[in-house]
C-alpha cells in the first residue's frame, strides 16, 4: 500500500472522528501532511478553554502483516524545561506514570512535556468513536489536572513535594480490589493456555508469565481492570536501580520513551523498580487473540530490547546517552 493511499485512508478516518467531537462542543482543526506535519493530524480543543487540546494522528506501519492500526492521542503542555530543572521534572513525571493505567507523560528533545496514549484497533475497521472521545477526554483532563503541578516543579518546587500530593502507591504488584473472577480474566487465562504459556495468578485479577528473552529473563504481569474494561501489561525488570543511579536511570528512561510508539517505561523512584507498560481500553470492543498477542509481543520485545541498557545504567557501567546510543544506534 502506497504512502499516499495510507495518508488518504487516515485522513478519512480522522474526518469521521471529527464529527462527534464537534457535536460534543470541541473546536477542531485538520492538518494535512506538509510543512507542519509529515502525517495527518486532527487537533481537538475542549469547550473548557482551561483544558489543553489533544492531537489525534495515525502511525503508518511498514509491516503490512500487522493486523492492528495504531492511533496516537497526545496532549502538548506549554513551556520548556530549563536544563537545571530537568532532573526534578523527570522524577515527578516517572512518579506520575506509575499511577496511570493508560497514557504516559513524556519529555521531547526540545525539553517540552506531553501526555501520550496509543489506541489500537483492527486495521479493517473504524475505531469505536465512543472509545476515542472517552480517551481524548481522559488525556486532555489528566494533562489539565497535573499541568499546574508540573509547572511548579519546572519553576523550582522540589519533585518530592509534588510526589507527596500524588499519593503514589507501591506498584511492584498490581493493585487488586476485587475477589471475583471476571470475563477478561477468564479470556486471558484461556489465551495463555491456548498459546502454551505457563502462568501464575494473583487474586484472580492478574496473570504472571515468566519471559526468557534474548537479553534478559523477566516477569510479564497482565492486569485486568474489569470495571474500566482495561488490559494493562507490565514487563517488570529483575534489576533494581540503587539510589545513587536513580537520576541517570530517569534520564535513560526519558530518552527511551520519546522513541517508542507503543507503551512506556516507568520508574518507581521510591524503590528503584523499573517496568514497561502497554495498555488497551476495550470499552465495547471484544478482547481478541490479535489484541492480546500484539500487546504481549510489544511489551516483551521492547523491554528485552532495552534490557541491556537498563542493566548497564543501573550498575553505573554506562551513562544514559551511551546506553541509548548502543540500543537505538
Amino acid at each position: 500500500m502506497s504512502l499516499d493511499i495510507i495518508h488518504a485512508r487516515h485522513a478519512a478516518m480522522l474526518g469521521t472522528l471529527e464529527i462527534p467531537f464537534k457535536k460534543d462542543g470541541w473546536t477542531t482543526q485538520f492538518i494535512e501532511p506538509g510543512t507542519q506535519s509529515p502525517i495527518n493530524v486532527l487537533i481537538c480543543k475542549p469547550a473548557n478553554t482551561s483544558v489543553p487540546s489533544i492531537y489525534l494522528s495515525y502511525i503508518p506501519l511498514d509491516d503490512d502483516s500487522n493486523e492492528l492500526e495504531l492511533m496516537q492521542i497526545t496532549c502538548d503542555l506549554p513551556g520548556a524545561i530549563p536544563n537545571m530543572r530537568l532532573t526534578e521534572v523527570m522524577t515527578l513525571l516517572h512518579s506520575l506514570n506509575v499511577t496511570m493505567p493508560l497514557g504516559a507523560f513524556c519529555i521531547s528533545p526540545m525539553r517540552t512535556t506531553y501526555l501520550r496514549h496509543i489506541y489500537a484497533h483492527e486495521i479493517n475497521s473504524l475505531p469505536h468513536i465512543h472509545d476515542v472521545i472517552k480517551m481524548g477526554e481522559m488525556i486532555s483532563g489528566t494533562a489539565g489536572v497535573f499541568h499546574p503541578m508540573i509547572q511548579l516543579v519546572v519553576q523550582g518546587k522540589a519533585a518530592a513535594e509534588g510526589i507527596a500530593q500524588i499519593g503514589q502507591q507501591d506498584m511492584s504488584i498490581p493493585d487488586i480490589t476485587s475477589d471475583e473472577k471476571g470475563s477478561l480474566f477468564e479470556q486471558v487465562k484461556a489465551y495463555l493456555e491456548r498459546k502454551g504459556m505457563k502462568y501464575e495468578t494473583a487474586m484472580d485479577m492478574a496473570a504472571i508469565v515468566i519471559i526468557r528473552g534474548k537479553n534478559a529473563q523477566f516477569n510479564l504481569v497482565i492486569q485486568l481492570r474489569e470495571e474500566d474494561q482495561q488490559v494493562v501489561i507490565y514487563a517488570v525488570s529483575p534489576v533494581i536501580t540503587p539510589p545513587e543511579h536513580l537520576q541517570e536511570m530517569a534520564f535513560f528512561l526519558t530518552l527511551a520513551n520519546y522513541g517508542i510508539f507503543i507503551g512506556n517505561f516507568e520508574l518507581d523512584v521510591s524503590d528503584g523498580e523499573v517496568r514497561y507498560k502497554v495498555s488497551h481500553e476495550l470499552a465495547k470492543q471484544p478482547l481478541t487473540d490479535d489484541v492480546l498477542s500484539s500487546m504481549v509481543q510489544n511489551c516483551a520485545s521492547t523491554f528485552d530490547q532495552y534490557a541491556v541498557g537498563l542493566k548497564a545504567v543501573s550498575e553505573g557501567t554506562a551513562s544514559a546517552q551511551e546506553a541509548i546510543a548502543h540500543i537505538e544506534g
